[in-house]
């Protein structure tokens, strides 16, 4: 059985990405992963100022409140659809649980940059094709 993964960043028009995402999918279930930024090594759930845990925790639900409307929207338009959220560096993340959960296809958006800054931080979509095992679809922004 194909599962699709659909990575999605939750800085955009994630409700448009997810149609054309749908529209060149067969039928079947997708999964959509938002993957969060991991945990600085300085802060933690351990001892520490609350407000900085709050702050954390306030922005994980609204993420997470986020890829429910997107399932829900999925759902609406035909498609079973599963939520993941997890807290790691993008692209291990999105491997990862593409492995954990057995997709046999990742989709992906394209984000425009400037030069600068993909030569400073790299390109999220370079290394997930030059990583990733399974196909990866990567959808203009």
């Amino acid at each position: 059985m194909d599962r699709t993964l659909i990575a999605v960043d939750l800085r955009g028009d994630e409700r448009r990405f997810l149609e054309q995402a749908l529209a060149l999918l067969p039928g079947d279930g997708v999964e959509l992963l938002h993957v969060a930024a991991p945990e600085p090594d300085f802060v933690g759930f351990g001892p520490g100022p609350d407000s900085v845990r709050n702050s954390v925790a306030a922005e994980l639900r609204a993420e997470h409140a986020a890829l429910e409307r997107l399932v829900e929207h999925a759902r609406g338009l035909g498609h079973e659809a599963r939520l993941h959220l997890v807290r790691a560096p993008t692209v291990d993340g999105i491997l990862v649980e593409a492995e954990r959960l057995g997709a046999t296809r990742i989709v992906a958006r394209r984000r425009n940059r400037g030069a600068a800054a993909a030569a400073l931080l790299g390109s999220t979509t370079r290394n997930l094709l030059r990583r990733s095992t399974v196909p990866v679809l990567v959808l203009p922004p």
